[in-house]
């Protein structure tokens, strides 16, 4: 059988002709579900853009912290900062030992990262606590929590919290000898952070006051910024710690909020800086 023969017997097919009116319509219906699906657009970008600009911090991070206490003596005081990274969103916890009487790590920090944003904050602080207990520090050695003297929630809607006053300790007449920690800044441009903060890096220096005898004493005078810290713009003071040592002395402890640039946006940490009372 020839192609021509086999073509004859296929059926026909009938194309049905649009007049010019029915195609102007369909025209203006497709144009008209543009139109709409184009507002919808534009309205869900502004909310975006909106929900984005409102509060720049929202896309921030700010660590937690937990004070876990000091060693029998005095000499050691340990605090943990956690959260979840800015960016990745995984959950982390860093443990720090702090020296005392030389304002130093005693011991190198311990920290630990949950690689899976999934992983619960929990997690990562037991799974500090287990590697600390591993190294011989673990933090049911430092039990002993002295006593929390003041302190400044970063939240807190209050005067310039670069000034804090405390009494040594509690005294129905209000006699206890008070004492005023200022903490000043200095722009320090450090070659590391060019690129990042545009020269507006600072260092820190913390001052110790008895206001009975008007005696002062700098607890922290930054030569330069350490690596450490990255590239800090901002301090304030969140936290002073006191521990009475039994030969004597009371041992102060300062966590001090540092505001440094994250992958989102401003990161607030915490440094620590140890001394005595004068």
């Amino acid at each position: 059988m020839s192609y021509n023969s086999r073509s004859a017997n296929l059926p026909r097919m009938h194309y049905q002709r649009t007049t010019h009116a029915e195609r102007r319509d369909q025209v203006q219906s497709r144009s008209m579900i543009f139109c709409q699906l184009f507002r919808v657009s534009l309205f869900v970008t502004g909310l975006l853009c909106a929900f984005a600009s409102s509060d720049n911090a929202r896309a921030a991070f700010a660590a937690e912290r937990d004070i876990i206490g000091f060693n029998s003596t005095g000499t050691v005081f340990v605090f943990e900062q956690f959260g979840r990274q800015d960016g990745s969103g995984f959950p982390f916890s860093e443990l720090f030992y702090i020296s005392t009487a030389s304002n130093s790590y005693a011991f190198l920090p311990v920290k630990r990262r949950m690689d899976n944003e999934r992983k619960s904050i929990k997690a990562a602080r037991n799974k500090t606590r287990r590697a600390a207990k591993r190294l011989g520090i673990d933090t049911g050695g430092f039990a002993s929590p002295g006593r929390l003297a003041a302190s400044d929630a970063i939240t807190e809607v209050s005067p310039p919290d670069d000034t804090i006053t405390f009494g040594r300790f509690y005294l129905p007449t209000g006699d206890a000898p008070k004492y005023e920690i200022t903490l000043t800044e200095a722009v320090s441009p450090e070659a590391r952070c060019a690129d990042l903060t545009q020269g507006n890096e600072k260092k820190l220096k913390l001052t110790l006051k008895n206001l009975q005898s008007q005696d002062t004493k700098i607890l922290q005078d930054d030569g330069s910024i350490p690596a450490s810290r990255g590239c800090p713009t901002d301090y304030s003071i969140s936290d002073v710690v006191l521990f009475d040592q039994a030969g004597g002395g009371t041992v102060i402890v300062v966590l001090i909020n540092m505001i440094r640039f994250g992958f989102e946006g401003p990161d607030r940490f915490f440094i620590a800086v140890s001394g005595k009372l004068n």
